[in-house]
């Protein structure tokens, strides 16, 4: 199942709108596994494939079965400890990758790929990847943390 995910600054919360016929979800916290399939820059999008979706209240929870996320080669392992707080800079129609529980080093991106290992619960217009970050030619490559 493929969902839109984006940030709706009116309800403070992120809607996952479905691309295939699908309900929309709207999620005040996210925890789970997806694959981020593409980005709309331009709208600060993220298109999410899960296999599934469980809503508890508010609360939202991912399905997707572990895959091998194919990372270029020349591709470089992102320094950080392994929890990535991701969100879109509208200014600049890009995507802000930063290192949350190491150096809090930030990096620009133009997209973002892979399969995400999602935690949201800042309350704001962030989600978090728990697990390694890889950057090639401008695209930050997700792979989730085994047995997060």
């Amino acid at each position: 199942m493929l969902y839109e995910v984006r940030w709706s600054r009116s309800q403070k919360r992120f809607v996952w709108e479905g691309m295939e016929g699908q309900e929309t979800a709207v999620a005040y916290e996210s925890d789970g596994l997806c694959e981020v399939v593409e980005t709309d820059d331009a709208q600060g999008r993220l298109h999410m494939a899960v296999d599934d979706l469980h809503m508890d209240g508010e609360n939202l929870f991912a399905i997707q079965h572990p895959m091998e996320v194919s990372v270029p080669e020349g591709a470089f392992l992102m320094e950080g400890a392994g929890r990535w707080r991701v969100c879109y800079r509208r200014s600049a129609n890009d995507w802000r990758m930063r290192d949350e529980d190491g150096s809090g080093k930030v990096t620009m991106v133009k997209s973002i790929r892979g399969q995400m290992r999602l935690n949201h619960h800042d309350h704001a217009a962030h989600l978090f990847h728990m697990g390694e970050a890889w950057f090639f030619e401008g695209i930050t490559y997700l792979v989730p943390k085994v047995g997060a």
